[in-house]
């Protein structure tokens, strides 16, 4: 996951293993981790992005309606949004995670450093 200042600068991010039960489960504790981060950096203003519209519609369903392996993550996601004065969750192409997805893919070949 990379953060970004309004320029579009990279100006930190979180590489990490996480367990998840399937690639759904995985694209909402994406979300959940941004969340996480933008409340502990403090950040009154965020645009969260996903590749996922599964997980970015599921944040607005009834509860009922969300897919039960990741109704636990979304409870959690709605929960941190209000620790965030102005958010706001947008779908982007898949090829706009190419960074992020890059990133990963090093950290799993054990061919990127870490900060401890």
């Amino acid at each position: 996951m990379l953060v970004r200042n309004y320029r579009g600068n990279i100006i930190d991010g979180i590489v990490k293993k996480v367990p998840c039960s399937s690639p759904l489960a995985g694209e909402a504790r994406a979300v959940l981790e941004a969340y996480k981060l933008a409340v502990n950096m403090g950040v009154s203003s965020a645009i969260m992005e996903s590749d996922s519209s599964i997980v970015i519609s599921a944040i607005d369903l009834p509860i009922q309606e969300v897919d039960w392996t990741i109704q636990a993550l979304i409870l959690t996601i709605r929960a941190l949004t209000s620790s965030i004065s102005k958010v706001s969750l947008s779908k982007v192409k898949r090829r706009a995670n190419r960074v992020a997805d890059y990133l990963a893919k090093l950290y799993m070949q054990d061919k990127l450093p870490c900060n401890g």
